[in-house]
């Protein structure tokens, strides 16, 4: 069976998204740099969670069910981030921006990886065992 146009236009908001949120990262690492006595930890953690995002996507896109589960999770979970973005997007304008984008993108994403037709094809994907 083959992908479904809105989980195509779905894995193009979340790697827009995953965009969104590397550049996030790099402009708060310019920032975080020259105020924080661990930056190398700090950086790690980005590149952690920009891979672990990466590496769901990329699951999402082989119709693997458990990883379109798993990005809702941590979706659901990163909410109380995109409040603080809100908040503080007139402080800090372009983080800020980047990471409201970032969430609407995602969330674009996930409605479209949860439509009948997407669904659909994550079971016939399942079902199929590749």
């Amino acid at each position: 069976m083959a992908r479904p146009q809105e989980t195509t236009v779905a894995m193009v908001l979340l790697y827009a998204a995953l965009i969104a949120s590397a550049l996030r990262s790099g402009f708060m690492e310019q920032s975080v740099l020259t105020q924080t006595s661990y930056p190398v930890l700090n950086t790690l953690f980005s590149v952690l969670f920009l891979g672990i995002t990466l590496f769901l996507i990329s699951m999402i896109g082989k119709g693997r069910m458990w990883a379109r589960t798993i990005f809702l999770a941590w979706f659901i979970v990163s909410l109380p981030v995109f409040g603080l973005e809100v908040y503080h997007v007139a402080d800090k304008p372009i983080t800020g921006s980047l990471g409201i984008l970032n969430t609407l993108f995602n969330l674009g994403a996930i409605v479209l990886l949860f439509r009948k037709d997407s669904s659909d094809w994550f079971r016939a994907v399942k079902a199929s065992g590749t």
